[in-house]
């Protein structure tokens, strides 16, 4: 719990601050905004680019390995559970427990398949002991699958996290095409990061293809006490077309 709270403490980080992944805009108004004398310090200590930071990786092994270390001890007991029929315990073992109820019925051993019948409806099909000429405890243990949920929480946290790890070292690059309604482009910009003297490093490319934009559109939300449409973009639709 604790390197996940941590993790996600610096992935905030990495929301608050405009990263290198971002837009070539947003990025330059921000170096812009704190001095480039800044932005170069938060360059090298990976703030700008805080998914990729050795520190910020450093993190997300530690916590790989934690969940794998805290599975591993678990599942010999959770193993052992399925493995073998759990023989019923011994009636003592029933009467420390907060959660428990008495009754005294006696004619109720002769209608034992009775009460079979409606343990089952609630607990589950119990295992039966004769404990004695006239007394029978049943016993059930159910929800024994509900064990296996921390393994498929587990796995799934590995999963995200070995996906994050594959797509910032051998994923897409983020890349930005400007490109006016009606008109069409070959170029790109992908950002690099930010210098050591606080300067916005791009790296242009080039498409083997054209993309071309016949279409543009912005939504606005509505206010919805005036009626009046806002200033705050509710979407943005493009249509574009691959010219080869």
């Amino acid at each position: 719990v604790f390197w996940l709270i941590l993790l996600g403490a610096l992935s905030v980080i990495g929301t608050v601050i405009p990263q290198t992944t971002g837009q070539v805009e947003t990025l330059q108004g921000y170096v812009a905004r704190i001095g480039p004398d800044r932005a170069a310090l938060y360059s090298r200590r990976g703030l700008l680019d805080v998914y990729h930071a050795w520190w910020f990786n450093l993190v997300l092994v530690l916590m790989c390995t934690s969940i794998m270390v805290a599975s591993f001890d678990r599942w010999p007991r959770i193993y052992k559970d399925f493995s073998r029929d759990e023989p019923v315990p011994p009636p003592a073992r029933f009467e420390s427990s907060p959660l428990r109820g008495k009754w005294r019925l006696p004619a109720a051993y002769g209608r034992l398949e009775d009460f079979k019948s409606l343990f089952t409806r609630f607990f589950g099909a119990p295992q039966v002991s004769h404990t004695g000429e006239r007394e029978a405890v049943l016993y059930s243990n159910r929800g024994k699958w509900t064990r296996v949920g921390v393994f498929v929480v587990h796995a799934g946290i590995l999963i995200t996290a070995a996906g994050a790890v594959l797509d910032g070292y051998a994923g897409f690059k983020n890349g930005q095409m400007f490109i006016r309604e009606g008109a069409s482009s070959r170029d790109f910009l992908i950002l690099r990061g930010v210098s050591p003297t606080g300067e916005v490093l791009t790296d242009p490319r080039t498409l083997p293809f054209a993309v071309r934009c016949d279409d543009f559109e912005v939504q606005f939300y509505t206010d919805p006490r005036s009626g009046e449409t806002t200033k705050n973009p509710k979407l943005f639709r493009s249509r574009l077309t691959i010219v080869e």
